[in-house]
């Protein structure tokens, strides 16, 4: 495990990038411009840095290995002493420190915003920055992306190279997100929203656990200077374009919003922006306009990228569906509570048909589970899910499973339930061996008729424990007991053991 730094670090990105860092075991620092104890509470250490203060940023960098700069000065209106002394100056700041202090990795956040809005981008892996930007978020941005990827192979304090890489994610929604979609509701409530173009454009949306993912991938894949993705740049998103109108109106009454269907051509909406943005900066007017000519081009066209070259080179994957993460985004701005993430086991039990366990991992990413891992051909599947209500996620993923061709039985423990069953197990003892040693994970009432069923296969011993049993059988009579009627998954003793160890490892 590695010493990580995380710039903005208390920040809707940048706090999610710190959970998932201490979740693989990181010992990580962050810095912000004002405390986060409910991120030191996890386990991090806050530092209040400001990142124009060159001083200090190579002061927070001592002892560090790995550096993610997240934080950034973000926004489609502002002021350029702003913008250019936080995104260009400050991260000027931070490849100055890592070349001082010898950190040989930088991961960098960027935005697919450093090459505009001013052409449709539909399916692209990459493309020329513009002559000029539409905003001054973009140009400082572009400027900050290229000199980090320019300093890739810079010589470090101690010997070595700087290896750097950069990230594109786009448009990224999620819990805590206390900018772009809370201020788009808030204008449809108000009556201020309106369709700019035909409406037909599509875009890319990315939900904030593959954003973060995809800096735990990039630092991966970033073995050095000579890696395949040093010194590049790399969209990142859902890898499912959606009609952005439609993708909205979809959303916004499950917020207690209107939907939109008032329309401006683009032609219209990017001359009132340029009308507004005139006014404000002659007049010097507080607050931001309501329109601007980037965002009438950002509202109307398309922009969608590949993501191939992420999954070739990071080793990027979406853990958590559009679907999934549009509930999750949706439950958080109606005030409903975060769940707390658990590790669960699930056992797949009288299997027909072709399932692999690639297919398997696949199938319960997509039904929103996070850290999905898998265990032998029999069917284990260990993931996190903030759902409570667990036989509900077992249902879920059968249905999952039927319309890909398969046909199962799903039980579903907690690793602590699971952990209970391996200490609490009456049958274990000295006098026989464990190796006949099976549990019976149950959904349901077992009757007498199962019991009687397990007594005829030779179980001369046999405990009921809420919703478990534990019997001795004969080797090669756990598949006789799924077909005898019992409900729920058999498993072995040495799998149950092996899956709690899996349980405990890191992602």
């Amino acid at each position: 495990m590695a010493s990580v730094l995380v710039t903005g670090g208390g920040g809707f990105l940048g706090r999610r990038v710190v959970e998932l860092l201490l979740q693989q075991g990181h010992q990580v620092r962050f810095l912000a411009r004002s405390r986060y104890p409910e991120v030191e509470a996890l386990g991090a250490e806050g530092r209040i840095v400001d990142l124009c203060d060159a001083t200090a940023v190579e002061a927070a960098c001592e002892g560090i290995e790995i550096v993610h700069h997240v934080a950034s000065k973000a926004g489609y209106w502002g002021e350029r002493a702003e913008f250019e002394a936080i995104n260009v100056e400050g991260t000027q700041h931070v490849i100055e420190a890592c070349r001082a202090q010898g950190i040989r990795s930088l991961i960098y956040t960027s935005t697919p915003s450093v090459i505009g809005y001013e052409h449709d981008a539909e399916g692209i892996e990459s493309a020329p920055y513009p002559g000029q930007w539409e905003s001054l978020y973009g140009e400082t941005k572009a400027r900050a992306e290229q000199a980090v990827l320019e300093a890739n192979g810079a010589a470090i304090g101690g010997g070595g190279a700087l290896a750097t890489v950069s990230l594109r994610p786009h448009l990224i929604i999620g819990p805590r997100d206390n900018n772009l979609l809370p201020r788009v509701i808030q204008r449809a409530r108000d009556g201020k929203l309106a369709i700019v173009g035909d409406g037909g454009n599509l875009v890319d949306l990315t939900y904030v656990d593959n954003a973060a993912w995809a800096h735990l991938d990039a630092q991966a894949a970033l073995t050095g200077p000579d890696a395949a993705c040093a010194g590049k740049a790399y969209f990142i998103s859902n890898d499912e374009p959606v009609r952005l109108w439609d993708w909205l109106n979809d959303l916004l009454p499950r917020v207690g919003a209107p939907r939109v269907d008032r329309k401006v051509p683009l032609k219209a909406a990017s001359a009132m922006g340029g009308a507004l943005e005139w006014t404000w900066r002659t007049l010097r007017m507080r607050g931001e306009p309501r329109m601007t000519r980037f965002l009438a081009a950002a509202l109307a066209r398309s922009h969608w990228y590949s993501m191939e070259p992420a999954k070739r080179e990071l080793g990027y994957k979406v853990r958590i569906s559009l679907e999934e993460g549009t509930r999750r985004t949706v439950s958080w701005l109606n005030g409903e509570p975060l769940g707390e993430p658990v590790t669960v086991v699930a056992l797949l039990e009288a299997v027909e048909g072709e399932l692999s366990m690639a297919t398997l991992e696949q199938i319960a990413t997509a039904c929103g589970h996070t850290d999905v891992r898998t265990y032998r051909s029999e069917g284990n599947v260990i993931f996190s899910t903030d759902r409570p209500d667990l036989d509900a996620v077992a249902r879920a993923l059968e249905a999952s499973l039927a319309e890909a061709g398969v046909q199962t039985r799903i039980a579903i423990r907690t690793r602590d339930q699971l952990a209970a069953v391996v200490s609490n197990n009456p049958l274990l003892s000295g006098e026989r061996d464990a190796a006949d040693l099976h549990v019976a994970f149950l959904d349901e009432t077992t009757e007498a008729e199962p019991i009687a069923e397990l007594q005829r296969l030779g179980t001369d011993e046999l405990v009921r424990s809420d919703r478990e049993l534990y019997l001795h059988l004969p080797t090669g009579a756990d598949g006789a007991l799924s077909q005898r009627g019992v409900p729920g998954a058999v498993r072995s003793w040495p799998t149950i053991t092996k899956l709690l160890q899996l349980a405990d490892a890191p992602p």
